[in-house]
């Protein structure tokens, strides 16, 4: 998981791509945890802060062009 700083550092379409990937892994993580084969349990709640966190500022630079 990247730091605060550094997904802000990142362009809108990067932050796209990022937040694709990362929503594409938390489909799979429930899907493992729903046959019982998802071990690491804290991924699930990491991999929904990230999203959170992209999101964020994806909105935060769309409010700063308009």
């Amino acid at each position: 998981m990247k730091k605060a700083n550094e997904i802000r550092n990142l362009e809108v379409d990067q932050l796209e791509k990022e937040l694709s990937r990362l929503q594409k892994e938390s489909f799979e993580l429930r899907n493992k945890k729903a046959i019982k084969q998802l071990t690491t349990t804290h991924e699930l709640k990491q991999n929904r802060r990230a999203i959170a966190q992209i999101k964020t500022v994806i909105t935060e630079k769309n409010k700063k062009s308009q």
